[in-house]
C-alpha cells in the first residue's frame, strides 16, 4: 500500500475516533470511575495517533485500527445495560 493510500485510510479512522470521542465526552459526566479511567486511556491513545498520522506506516494503520476497535467496543459497553450510565 502507497504512502497517500494509508494516510487516507489513517485519516479516516482519526475522523471516526474523533466523532466517538466528541460523542463519548458528551457522557463523561454520567461514567463511573473505571469507565473513566478506561477513556481516559483510550482518549490518550488517539492523541498519540495524531501525531503519528505524520508518519502513515503501516504500523500507524494498524494502531489506527486497533484504538478504533477498542473504542468501538467501549461505546458498546456503554450502551449495554451493565456497561454504563445512559443518559
Amino acid at each position: 500500500m502507497d504512502q497517500e493510500k494509508l494516510k487516507k485510510e489513517i485519516s479516516e479512522t482519526v475522523a471516526e475516533l474523533e466523532k466517538m470521542r466528541d460523542q463519548l465526552r458528551l457522557r463523561a459526566h454520567l461514567f463511573g470511575m473505571e469507565a473513566k479511567d478506561t477513556w481516559k486511556e483510550l482518549e490518550g491513545d488517539l492523541d498519540k495517533l495524531d501525531r503519528f498520522l505524520e508518519d502513515a506506516s503501516e504500523a500507524s494503520r494498524q494502531a489506527a485500527r486497533r484504538l478504533a476497535k477498542g473504542v468501538r467496543a467501549f461505546r458498546a459497553a456503554l450502551h449495554e445495560p451493565t456497561g454504563g450510565a445512559r443518559p
